[in-house]
């Protein structure tokens, strides 16, 4: 199936994204027998990570497995359903009710046809400072298309193209609501055992180092070993343990993934010897948020609560650091990731600077009164509900100024009548904010931004207040990486040896793609499909 029907650019086509994987060289040499052991803190590698729990878990029972998944996600069940289609008796364990994971949520996907990748993996590795892994790349990529054929073909899933963010996507057909019934489908039907409410706790290990189980509790903690030639982590990184993001990324973004996401799986990977990637810590800040939205909901309308958010997406408005300078070209907001991660280098937030002549504008136009040419980078289900028609960027906002009032009561913005008022209240720098702010009226009447180079159609002066600031974040969808993987996904100690029996894939296994930061349209459900798919290629092909 072959679905590029959009054009794509080198930069519009990296701004996607992708992952690794091969099939070729998955080993199950060296499972041991008699001899293994829970995997502990003391056993983990000379990398330095907090381990998993000291805590030895007795197992009250045993089942045994070819292979076993832990997390069923779109990564675990791919994996798990194409192990079972070949012959392998698979089982799935989650620790919740749930199944699917972030992928119920998520739009689109970057796929490409092995003719696609070609010359675009030098520009993706040299937009990335040369420090990635080019085979696992254009591996990825050029299996992209096989993993969703595969899903299309075996399962019943429908891919639509559409042009995602600037990006040539295949949209997921499946509604939201309707995907996990899909998936329950694709585990009843292959004959995947499903574990739901088992937690997995430490990995089994032989004398020799091999992984040959695990071991999982359930809700009354009640502990059962899983023995497997292969087990697959497909837990879906950390980025609801906001300690853990905290000490590797260095900021605190707000967790806009899945809270049970709280690096466990990765704990038991590093405690059986697993290494952490050179660049361990990268996230995927992806959307922006504003608290004063959330605050704002229950008293006003779905439009009128999003006022404050919708200017955050918006190119035509101020945006200053937490100290109040100016720190970026505003129309970057076109881009979510880039966005994401110019806010995160300067601070946990910023502030987003309205007037109440721009106010009267939008209560007037709209958007369009501001500048905006085209549609906000908000995703589909954030886009305000109005009680009759669509929204679009003529929609005039009734009662702006009386709405960004409300704001500053409930809480997720300040005011000020002056620019120094303003700082104040918000805790800024005063003569810091004082010169952005006249700096910016001065490079919007001149319709020329000497500092930032942002387009003249966006440079709407500030004019008259009282004038609020915004509070501003950023969304985390997922920490990306954490365990080092070879093409192949197995997961290798600090001597780049792999560790027998032991894969990660999904967003565990994507240190290898990426610098030091998440930037994609739709990559990351690429990587979980394609990563599940290949994986159980490589392990049924050496069973």
């Amino acid at each position: 199936m072959h679905m590029k029907e959009i054009d794509v650019s080198r930069r519009g086509f990296l701004k996607g994204g992708a992952v690794a994987a091969a099939v070729a060289g998955i080993s199950m040499a060296g499972v041991a027998g008699c001899s293994s052991k829970p995997a502990s803190a003391g056993s983990a590698a000379a990398s330095g990570s907090a381990a998993a729990s000291a805590v030895t878990y007795k197992p009250e029972t045993t089942k045994d497995f070819d292979v076993v998944v832990i997390g069923a996600g779109a990564s675990g069940i791919s994996c798990a359903v194409r192990c079972a289609e070949k012959g392998l008796k698979a089982a799935l364990l989650e620790k919740t009710t749930n199944i699917g994971g972030a992928s119920n949520s998520v739009f689109s996907a970057m796929v490409r046809t092995p003719e696609e990748v070609g010359s675009e993996v030098d520009a993706w590795v040299a937009d990335c400072h040369w420090r990635v892994d080019a085979t696992a790349i254009g591996n990825i990529l050029g299996h992209s298309e096989e993993a969703f054929n595969w899903l299309r073909d075996n399962w019943g899933w429908g891919f639509t193209p559409v042009n995602s963010m600037g990006v040539a996507n295949w949209k997921i057909d499946v509604p939201y609501k309707d995907r996990p019934a899909q998936y329950q489908n694709m585990i009843d039907k292959s004959g995947v055992t499903l574990e739901s409410g088992m937690t997995a706790k430490q990995l089994v290990q032989g004398s020799d180092g091999s992984v040959t189980g695990v071991i999982a509790i359930d809700g009354s903690n009640k502990a059962t070993q899983y023995n497997a030639k292969a087990v697959v982590i497909a837990t879906g990184g950390y980025a609801g343990n906001s300690e853990m993001v905290a000490a590797a990324f260095g900021r605190t973004p707000l967790c806009g993934g899945l809270p049970q996401n709280i690096g466990e799986g990765l704990e038991m990977a590093w405690a059986a010897g697993g290494a952490k990637p050179q660049n361990y810590g990268m996230q995927m800040p992806h959307q922006t948020y504003t608290e004063a939205t959330e605050k704002l909901a229950s008293t006003q309308s779905d439009f009128e609560s999003k006022y404050p958010m919708l200017c955050a997406y918006a190119p035509s408005f101020l945006n200053v650091s937490e100290l109040g300078k100016r720190f970026r070209n505003e129309g970057i907001l076109y881009n979510a990731d880039a966005a994401a991660n110019s806010t995160m280098f300067q601070g946990d937030y910023h502030w987003t600077i309205v007037s109440a002549d721009q106010l009267k504008k939008l209560e007037e136009g709209g958007l369009a009164a501001m500048g905006v040419d085209k549609k906000l980078t908000i995703p589909p289900n954030m886009l305000p509900k109005l009680d009759s028609g669509e929204f679009d960027l003529n929609t005039p906002w009734p009662d702006a100024t009386k709405i960004f009032d409300k704001m500053c009561e409930v809480g997720g913005g300040f005011k000020g009548n002056t620019p120094e008022d303003l700082a104040k209240a918000a805790s800024m720098d005063p003569a810091s904010f004082k010169k952005a702010f006249e700096d910016y009226e001065n490079i919007c009447k001149a319709a020329f931004d000497s500092q930032c180079g942002k387009d003249p159609m966006y440079l709407i002066p500030m004019g008259s207040g009282p004038y609020y600031a915004i509070d501003t974040r950023v969304n985390n969808l997922s920490s990306v990486g954490g365990v080092a993987v070879d093409t192949s996904f197995r997961v290798l100690d600090e001597k780049g040896a792999f560790i027998p029996g032991l894969y990660a894939i999904g967003v565990e296994c994507m240190s290898n793609l990426y610098n030091d930061t998440y930037t994609g349209v739709g990559a990351a459900l690429c990587t979980v499909y394609t990563t599940g798919y290949l994986t159980a290629e490589g392990i049924a092909a050496n069973k």
